[in-house]
C-alpha cells in the first residue's frame, strides 16, 4: 500500500500546470511512495490541453482526472480522494502561493509522531497585515459559534488518516470552500493530534485568486464569508457517528 496520496485539484490554473509538474519531479527525487492525483476540476481555459502535453503519462504515481463541470473546490478534492490508495491522504492548492513541495515537511513530521491519529496542516507566514487580518476574522467566528480556537484554518498543505477520510470526509464534507474549515473542525473534535508545519505564503504570479487570499474580488471574499457561515451553523448542529 502506499504511504501517502497527495491530491491537488486545478480550477483555471494553465499557467501554474508546468510549475506544479517540475515541484512534483523535485518531491520524487526526495520521497518514492507516495502518489499524486491530479484533478482538472471542470476548468475551461487551456488546462486540458497543457496536461496532455506535459504529463509523463508512463508514470503511474502521478493519476490525472477531469471533472467535466466545476461543481466547488471540496467536491475536486473528494474526487481525487476516492481515487486514492494512501495510509495518509492530503491535498494542497495548485496557485503556487504555498509550495507543493511542503509536503515534505508532512510526511518528515507523521514518519517521526509515528502517530494513528494525526492532523497535518500548514501555518502561513510572511502574510500581510490584511490577509491576517481576514484570518483573525474568520478565526473569531469559528470560535464564537464553534468553541473551538482553529488557527490559520485555510493553511495548506492538509494531511489527514485514512480512517478519518472514510469516516468524516468521504460521506460528510462539504463540495464548497468550506471543506477545510470542516476537516479542522473534525480532527480536532475527534481529538486527533494537530500538528502544524511553517510554510511560505507567496502572492500568486499567475491566474486569479478563488478563495478570499489576497488579489481577490470583493464579491469572492463576500461569498467565502456567507458560505463560511452557513458551513458553521451546518457544522455545530452536524452528528457523525
Amino acid at each position: 500500500m502506499i504511504d501517502y496520496s497527495l491530491i491537488i485539484p486545478f480550477f483555471n490554473e494553465e499557467k501554474n500546470i508546468p510549475l506544479v509538474l517540475k515541484k512534483i519531479k523535485k518531491i520524487y527525487k526526495k520521497s518514492k511512495n507516495l502518489e499524486f492525483i491530479l484533478v482538472n476540476n471542470g476548468s475551461n481555459d487551456k488546462s486540458e490541453i497543457i496536461f496532455k502535453r506535459d504529463l509523463n503519462k508512463k508514470d503511474k504515481r502521478i493519476r490525472y482526472f477531469k471533472i467535466k463541470k466545476n461543481i466547488g473546490y471540496g467536491y475536486g478534492i473528494k474526487y481525487g480522494l476516492k481515487k486514492s490508495k494512501g495510509k495518509y491522504v492530503g491535498w494542497t492548492h495548485s496557485d503556487m502561493q504555498t509550495d507543493p513541495t511542503d509536503i515534505l515537511k508532512a510526511i518528515k513530521l507523521i514518519n517521526l509522531e509515528k502517530d494513528k491519529q494525526i492532523f497535518v496542516k500548514g501555518k502561513r507566514q510572511e502574510r500581510s497585515f490584511r490577509q491576517s487580518f481576514q484570518t483573525t476574522a474568520m478565526e473569531f467566528f469559528t470560535y464564537l459559534i464553534l468553541g473551538y480556537n482553529l488557527r490559520d484554518i485555510n493553511a495548506q498543505p492538509n494531511i489527514v488518516t485514512r480512517q478519518f477520510y472514510q469516516k468524516y470526509l468521504r460521506r460528510f464534507a462539504p463540495n464548497d470552500l468550506s471543506f477545510d474549515l470542516f476537516t479542522y473542525y473534525f480532527n480536532v473534535k475527534a481529538n486527533y493530534r494537530v500538528k502544524k508545519i511553517n510554510v511560505i505564503f507567496k502572492s500568486r504570479k499567475f491566474g486569479e485568486t478563488k478563495g478570499g487570499g489576497e488579489g481577490g474580488s470583493i464579491l469572492t471574499k463576500i461569498k467565502l464569508i456567507f458560505v463560511t457561515l452557513k458551513c458553521l451553523f451546518k457544522i455545530k448542529f452536524m452528528s457523525i457517528n
